[in-house]
Parts: structure tokens; sequence; C-alpha cells
């Protein structure tokens, strides 16, 4: 049908990448998450696949838009945002806004990853909105008559902490958003966020997970 859109999602690619190796970088929390990259993560998140599905998607002409909702890095080092710019660069060549990116909270896992927007800086073309709503999330795009909005929900926190939050002004803006005319009268709307409000069964997700 040809109103038909074919949407592609992807989350936590976690892309691995060549960490510097002052110890500097390795203070607080993250040296708690580089630990669990080379113990565990590391296993689960070969760069190999996720270079290939980036491929594979690109290359796929029946899909119309890719999403990808947060943690595209391990520990927010920007040597991990080059890494993981570079592995879905398939998909931002593809043009036309093809790809739509939010963050994670392991894109903000230190306190000053999120106070310098290192995701925002690396993925900016990634998050442009076709609404000005004053800033960057909540963004909207419309493709194929479908409004996709992105919402920011991750934050740095505390160790073994992985929460996130929206946030008052952020959800005012969402409610902006919500009752402009083209998103109304979308034939569908698409919400991205990294922490879910409900889990599979419709329970909130673990006091450390949790939106």
């Amino acid at each position: 049908m040809s109103n038909e859109l074919r949407i592609a999602h992807i989350s936590d690619l976690h892309v691995p990448a060549r960490w510097p190796l002052a110890p500097w970088h390795y203070l607080g929390k993250r040296l708690i998450g580089a630990l669990n990259w080379q113990l565990k993560r590391r296993k689960d998140h070969p760069l190999a696949l996720a270079k290939a599905l980036a491929e594979d998607l690109a290359a796929d002409p029946s899909i119309d838009h890719v999403v990808v909702t947060g943690d595209l890095t391990n520990v927010s080092l920007l040597e991990e945002f080059s890494a993981a710019r570079e592995v879905l660069r398939p998909l931002i060549e593809r043009g036309s806004g093809f790809l739509s990116a939010i963050p994670g909270n392991h894109d903000r896992y230190t306190y000053t990853s999120d106070r310098r927007r290192d995701f925002e800086a690396s993925f900016h073309d990634c998050m442009t909105s076709d609404l000005d709503l004053g800033a960057p999330f909540p963004f909207v795009r419309f493709r194929g008559g479908v409004a996709i909005l992105g919402i920011d929900s991750a934050v740095a926190t505390l160790p073994f902490m992985a929460t996130g939050t929206v946030g008052e002004e952020q959800r005012e803006r969402l409610s902006r958003a919500l009752e402009h005319p083209r998103v109304r009268e979308a034939s569908f709307r698409v919400a991205l966020i990294h922490h879910p409000p409900l889990i599979e069964g419709g329970e909130r997700d673990e006091p450390q997970h949790r939106l």
C-alpha cells in the first residue's frame, strides 16, 4: 500500500571503541562500566554484528526509516561516540533524515558527558525537528504521514543505577507537540524513548532501571 511506512528499530548497540589509556578517564562510575564491559558486555555486542546490521538496513529498499533508541556507547567516551557514528554512517548517508536517534543512559554515563551533551554533538543531524519546540527534545519528524517523536529520558546517575526521567519542562513541550495540528492529524504517532514507562505485563521496571 502506498501509505505504508516500514520502520526498523535498533537499540542498545553498545558499540566498542579503542579507549584512551589515561587512568583519569575511568574515575568513579566509568570504572564500574569499563569492568562490566570487559567481563560481560563485550561478548554480547560484537562490532562486526553492529556494522552488518547497519549496512543491511541501509541497503534494504523496503525500509523507509530507521530509529535508534539509545545506548550506542558503553561509558560515554568521546571515542565511543565517534565509533558509533562510523557504524551508523551507512544509515546516515542514505540521506533525507533516514535515521532518527535518541540517547540512552549509557550515552549520558557520566555527569560530564551529560553536561556537555556529547550525544547531541555526535548525532545532531539525526535529531533535527520539523517543529520548533524551543529545545532539542522532544523532536518531531514527519515521515510518510507518521509523526515520530524523539523523547530524551537519559540522565547521568549514581553507580549501579540506570534510571531515566523526562522532566517537567520536556513533558510540557511534549504536550504542546501532541496538540499540534500536524501531529494530531498524522495517521500514526510513534514515540521514541529509552526507558519504557511500562514493561511487558504492564508493570514498572525494576527500581534501578525504571523511568
